[in-house]
């Protein structure tokens, strides 16, 4: 038998257990489906049917619906697991780059019930988040039995994400993208292939289990073929992606603004999840009476809002309606996930998306009929547009809508528009709808960096070498002819840190001077948990040789050194390791 490459075995390894954890994925999001149903089927068909109080042709009772299900999640989110409230994708992110791909085993069945309680009991949210967090979740859970190691894990990780978001919207590709693009920027052969391989298995198990269960999922539907009718359409395309840019940032600046005001009501979980399943309720009341398609959920301001998608892809809602609706979503579900409901935000921005590109298809075809025959095409393009500008996806969009509506006439116009509005809201808002959230408890996410995987820990120098500050000048240029070092950290007679001073600090100075008067006493400093990238920017930016590293609660304490020859080696042993695994 010859002899088989360790890198082989392993790659061969990878792919197996991607395969699998795509039929996991798969599974979950027909699981998560059918759940939903059952929420959605007990809270608006048995429940609000006993509880029906009627004011005219209003039933009063529908705004008690979101409350009571926003109540259930936050005692849920209290006492079993507090990751499944939000829109899960900032969660997935923190454990992928920050925990080695490590999720708690409870959270992929917490999430799943939490996120059909909000959806199916008329929260404003997606599937996506939920899905996302809950395939991810089965990733790392496989990742962990295998004894895989942290940069495995986190591919098993975001291919069970990509297995899970492409079986709910039956687009595997786009969802592969979303997982590469979104979340970890990796495309080597063996990063792709896993995610992408898990990916379709998870649609194609979805789709036969779905079909074997005798249901039919269908989220877009479309009158007709929608496509370019007039080359100069492609510059409506460019306005709706340049204003586009601009709403996104709105939608983005919206949600945590209302999250911000939910984290600070000094009060429990469960009531602040209560309070705003009320609000959405109350504004929800409203949209449930005169649809032209009587759906169950009105207009889709409750819920995750297809029905109105639909009906904005299909003529029938005027412009002030389409304007209206977009609007009120923007704030149903930033009071449903913000105050701490579980559901995601893709499928809110494709509605307010194709609200908003509705309304500008009617505007652009009243000022040009001849080019702008069909203004329903422009509410599918903006769907798209929205969601790249939101979320910094825009190849996720460019794939994933066509893939949703089956319609690939209009990828031009989906590539102006979306290229667009990402390019105008990364101008203005670096941070995504994802990114936002952990930025502002101080997490920072590289996900295209080598050194981003890498902690400060796993490279210092932890026996360092240092000088009393009562040091004199000609001890340490003794010391440093001795030593071949340039600089050296100095401490106290306590042991703590004082100052630093390297050979640069010793010009016109006497051997008799003290260091302690000469040396630099504001510190850089990295922490142990730091990830090497951060030490990395700091020795780039200040043109320096090496950083202190101190203790995190004691920052006076060392804990090591970290140089620029630390800091390549890490690099260059990294590349290896993606190369070897």
């Amino acid at each position: 038998m010859k002899y088989i490459p360790v890198e082989t075995k392993a790659a061969v390894r990878q792919i197996i257990l991607a395969i699998i954890v795509g039929l996991m994925g798969g599974a979950g999001s027909i699981i998560f489906r059918e759940t939903i149903m059952v929420t959605q089927g007990f809270f608006f068909g048995t429940l609000l049917k006993k509880i029906a109080f009627y004011h005219g042709d209003i039933n009063l009772s529908v705004m008690l619906i979101p409350m009571i299900g926003g109540v259930m999640v936050g005692l849920l989110s209290m006492k079993v697991s507090s990751e499944v409230k939000g829109h899960g994708m900032p969660e997935v992110m923190e454990a992928l780059h920050m925990h080695g791909g490590r999720i708690r085993k409870r959270v992929a069945f917490t999430k799943l019930v939490a996120s059909a309680l909000t959806v199916g009991s008329g929260g404003s949210a997606g599937r996506e988040g939920p899905i996302a967090q809950i395939g991810a979740s089965l990733g790392s859970l496989l990742g962990q039995a295998a004894n895989l190691h942290d940069r495995q894990r986190r591919v098993l990780m975001v291919s069970g994400l990509a297995a899970g978001i492409g079986a709910t919207f039956n687009a595997p590709l786009g969802a592969a993208i979303f997982a590469m693009e979104v979340l970890f920027a990796e495309f080597e052969a063996v990063c792709a292939t896993s995610v992408i391989l898990a990916s379709v298995v998870g649609t194609t198990f979805a789709n036969w289990l779905a079909e074997s269960l005798g249901r039919r999922y269908i989220e877009i539907s479309l009158i007709e073929s929608l496509t370019l009718n007039h080359p100069m359409e492609l510059s409506f395309y460019l306005i709706l992606g340049l204003s586009f840019g601009l709403l996104a940032i709105f939608w983005v600046k919206t949600f945590y603004i209302i999250e911000e005001l939910f984290n600070r009501i000094n009060i429990p979980l469960y009531i602040k999840t209560g309070l705003g399943g009320l609000l959405v309720g109350f504004i929800g009341m409203f949209t449930l009476k005169g649809t032209p398609n009587g759906g169950p959920l009105g207009y889709g301001i409750l819920g995750v809002g297809y029905e109105g998608v639909n009906m904005a892809l299909t003529g029938e809602l005027s412009l002030v309606l389409l304007l209206v609706l977009g609007f009120i979503k923007i704030h149903s579900t930033s009071l449903t996930v913000g105050s701490g409901g579980s559901g995601g935000v893709f499928s809110s921005s494709l509605y307010i998306g194709a609200m908003a590109g509705g309304a500008l298809g009617i505007i652009f075809h009243s000022l040009a009929p001849q080019i702008a025959s069909v203004p329903e095409t422009y509410a599918l393009v903006g769907m798209g547009a929205l969601f790249a500008g939101a979320a910094h996806a825009p190849l996720t969009t460019i794939i994933m809508i066509p893939e949703m509506s089956s319609d690939y006439n209009l990828i031009p116009a989906m590539m102006i528009a979306c290229i667009t509005s990402y390019v105008v809201k990364s101008l203005f808002m670096k941070e995504n709808i994802y990114t936002l959230k952990l930025k502002k408890i101080g997490i920072s996410i590289n996900t295209d960096k080598v050194l981003s995987e890498i902690r400060v820990s796993d490279i210092m120098s932890a026996n360092v070498d240092t000088i009393p500050k009562d040091y004199s000048v000609g001890e340490l240029i003794d010391k440093m002819w001795e030593e071949g070092h340039i600089g050296y950290p100095m401490v106290d007679d306590e042991g703590l840190l004082y100052g630093i001073v390297t050979f640069d600090d010793l010009h016109e100075v006497s051997r008799e001077d003290k260091v302690s008067d000469i040396c630099t006493r504001d510190v850089l400093v990295v922490y142990p948990d730091d990830f090497v990238d951060k030490a990395n920017n700091i020795i780039f930016h200040h043109d320096i040789g090496r950083l202190v590293v101190v203790d995190k609660i004691n920052p006076k304490k060392i804990k090591g050194i970290i140089s620029k020859t630390d800091i390549l080696r890490a690099y260059q042993k990294s590349l290896v390791l993606k190369r070897s695994w």
